[in-house]
């Protein structure tokens, strides 16, 4: 899910930002002309098998969140912040504003996790509100 949120066709990294964090992290990049999630997915679990761990995918949430990158885009930072946050709650994890991911409060279902993350929008989603609305 981290894939799908950081490789979202619309609000999700570019492909060129992909690829420069990629390739800054020295991550294999399996399959350039593939889809922006199932790149970072690819690349992620290529990544967690190799090194043991996701200590190299916790380094790309941190760069991808870089609050530098985000100068006078505060909104695109705070939507990535809230999808990313509504994903890792699950494994106990936050992106913290700056960028830096924390450990946080662990929900096991999908109400907890809407409750700790705690915004309009998640809950918006968890009860299957059309996108255009959102």
């Amino acid at each position: 899910m981290i894939a799908r949120v950081l490789g979202h066709t619309d609000t999700g990294l570019t492909g060129p930002e992909i690829g420069q964090l990629l390739g800054s992290l020295k991550m294999h990049d399996p399959n350039p002309t593939d889809t922006k999630w199932r790149r970072l997915f690819a690349a992620f679990a290529t990544s967690h098998n190799t090194m043991g761990g996701p200590k190299r995918i916790v380094t790309f949430i941190t760069q991808a969140m870089s609050p530098l990158l985000y100068t006078g885009k505060q909104d695109q930072f705070v939507n990535r912040q809230e999808s990313l946050n509504e994903v890792l709650v699950h494994v106990g994890l936050k992106v913290l504003d700056t960028g830096q991911l924390a450990k946080g409060p662990k929900a096991s279902t999908l109400s907890e996790a809407a409750a700790h993350a705690n915004t309009l929008r998640t809950e918006l989603h968890r009860r299957g509100t059309h996108p255009e609305v959102i």
